[in-house]
């Protein structure tokens, strides 16, 4: 699905990512994880396309993405679900109506059934007629995550979507979102500081100062994480 190869990338002349490498396998649960300051959400974003490497290639099937350019670019974003660690919800509209809205805007048709079923499943159909201004955050980036799967994109990209949950919601997105990829055949990719996810996911990379871990020593890493999660 994804493949990344000596993917680098700076800012103002500090290097953030060197040579990554990367492949995350169709229909995986792949999680990155490593110490704050790593490259985990940079290295999302460029291989969401929300930015450019300084050098290397990403494929997503067979699509090379560097190569992308205006209106290509934004349409295969498009096609794709991103959930941020922000909800980025209007405060005037109800969360049915953000959910729908951006989907609409992108020409994609949204499935109220597939909808309504999420927003069971994350404990928030009740509220889908609330104005985003009166629910809380955590109740707004549950909503986030509905919008983002609502058109069923075959690869979802998530930074950290449960930062702000409580432990039983936190179990409750992973759920949902390993049952979209077993049902579904949704790509997951998640950014995530969270020793939960090492529960959940089916492929994990570990970054450290811009750089891959080698699966060893992330390996030993996830199972030390699991050792020290309450």
């Amino acid at each position: 699905m994804i493949t990344a190869r000596a993917v680098a990338k700076s800012y103002l002349g500090v290097e953030v990512l060197h040579d990554v490498d990367l492949h995350v396998p169709a229909g995986s649960f792949a999680l990155l994880t490593g110490p704050s300051g790593s490259g985990k959400t940079t290295l999302l974003n460029l291989l969401a396309a929300l930015d450019a490497p300084d050098g290397g290639s990403i494929r997503v099937d067979d699509t090379e993405v560097t190569a992308l350019r205006g209106r290509q670019r934004a349409r295969h974003r498009a096609r794709h679900g991103h959930v941020f660690q922000r909800s980025g919800l209007l405060a005037g509209l109800t969360l049915r109506e953000n959910i729908e809205a951006a989907h609409l805007l992108a020409g994609h048709p949204v499935d109220l059934e597939w909808v309504d079923h999420l927003a069971e499943r994350l404990g928030v159909r009740a509220l889908l007629d609330v104005t985003a201004s009166r629910v809380s955050g955590g109740q707004g980036q549950r909503a986030a995550l509905i919008r983002s799967l609502a058109h069923r994109p075959p690869l979802l990209f998530a930074d950290e979507p449960t930062a702000s949950l409580d432990t039983a919601s936190k179990h409750t997105i992973h759920e949902v979102l390993r049952e979209v990829v077993a049902n579904e055949g949704t790509t997951v990719l998640m950014v995530s500081h969270d020793a939960i996810s090492l529960d959940y996911a089916t492929d994990v990379t570990r970054l450290v100062d811009g750089g891959v871990e080698s699966d060893a020593e992330a390996t030993g890493e996830a199972e030390s994480s699991r050792r020290e999660a309450p």
